[in-house]
């Protein structure tokens, strides 16, 4: 089942073709990268082969998948763009690369959801592909533009996606598309900049608004999102079924809640750079501070444990393979502990917990 969202006529070209082009080349490490990529990662992902598995490969899945384990984004130059999974313990050795190619994703326990850039190709800019259990595409949705970010809700009812898009400007200094859609039927729920937001009990709207980032509560239907706009970002919190938004905090972007519910760790830019800085924020108090990674980090993180979090970071140029690594780092306020790579090799971990 395909799904095509409704194109919106009253935007104009911005800034977003030349974010694309600087996003791409910094996460890839360059051209040679970036032609392995084009060819591998942006064909729509095929369904799981139903081949002899003369090596034991699906015993072995399954085995990691009976305790704590992580779905991850391959970029080694062998399985560029491959979804792997490896247990929690030792995932860079104890691991299993299936047939999917994602560019982003997000995995529960028996769904998950691949975005693809399907740029070069026909259709449309973008894909969410809607995988079960054993890596079957059940639904297809297409998608407005470049893939960035995609969460599960927890119950694996709703999947969401982000996107850059291109043609569209609000005289913000990029254009998101952030889609909620039904995990069992592939249907699209609502388009955030469609749902009502509020703002000290007042309706808020301005044409600006971009939204992205989001993280679901336990529940599988309230979630936390970015609000962009004036140059400005806004913590909301909102219902996927009662399609409504408040703003809550300022100056909080990509926002990850944590298991138990009492952190958030988001991105903050610092001031008069373009560099990014992760905080963790207590909940209850609303205290925030900043946690023991001190590099630039640009991606919404995921949570190992309570206390620990995973995320991307490009270390230099080069192919992906020697570039792109998953580091962990803790979030405890004062706690020094250096971060360490966590997965070789790899973007988008997804961590399950059976």
């Amino acid at each position: 089942m395909t799904t095509r969202p409704q194109s919106n006529p009253d935007r104009r070209g911005g800034h977003a073709g030349w974010w694309f082009t600087a996003f791409t080349l910094v996460c890839l490490g360059g051209a040679g990268a970036y032609v392995a990529w084009r060819s591998h990662a942006t064909a729509p992902p095929p369904a799981a082969a139903s081949a002899p598995d003369p090596g034991g490969r699906q015993a072995t899945l399954d085995e990691i998948r009976r305790g704590p384990h992580v779905y991850f984004r391959s970029v080694r130059t062998s399985e560029f763009g491959k979804v792997v999974v490896g247990t929690l313990d030792a995932p860079n050795e104890q691991r299993v690369a299936t047939g999917l190619s994602c560019d982003r994703l997000d995995f529960g326990r028996n769904a998950g959801i691949c975005l693809v850039d399907n740029r070069g190709h026909l259709g449309a800019a973008g894909l969410a592909h809607l995988v079960d259990r054993h890596f079957q595409v059940r639904h297809t949705v297409n998608l407005a533009g470049f893939p960035i970010r995609a969460r599960l809700s927890p119950d694996e009812r709703y999947a969401v996606a982000t996107v850059f898009v291109t043609g569209e400007s609000y005289e913000s200094d990029f254009t998101t598309r952030t889609t909620i859609i039904d995990m069992r039927t592939g249907t699209i729920v609502g388009d955030l900049e469609q749902y009502e937001t509020r703002r000290q009990q007042q309706r808020f709207s301005r044409v600006d608004f971009n939204f992205w980032g989001v993280t679901f509560r336990g529940d599988g239907r309230s979630f936390y999102a970015t609000l962009g706009t004036g140059g400005a970002r806004h913590l909301v919190t909102g219902d996927v079924v009662d399609k409504r938004m408040d703003v809550i905090g300022d100056n909080v972007e990509c926002p990850s809640l944590s298991p138990d519910e009492q952190h958030l760790v988001f991105k903050n830019r610092v001031t008069g750079s373009r560099a990014w800085r992760l905080h963790a924020r207590d909940l209850p108090s609303g205290r925030a501070w900043p946690i023991a990674e001190t590099r630039s980090v640009d991606d919404q993180v995921d949570w190992l444990d309570n206390g620990h979090v995973l995320y991307q970071i490009v270390e230099s140029r080069g192919l992906p393979e020697n570039a792109v690594h998953v580091w962990k780092s803790t979030i405890g306020s004062g706690d020094s502990t250096p971060p360490a790579i966590y997965i070789r090799s790899a973007t988008s971990p997804a961590v399950v917990i059976p």
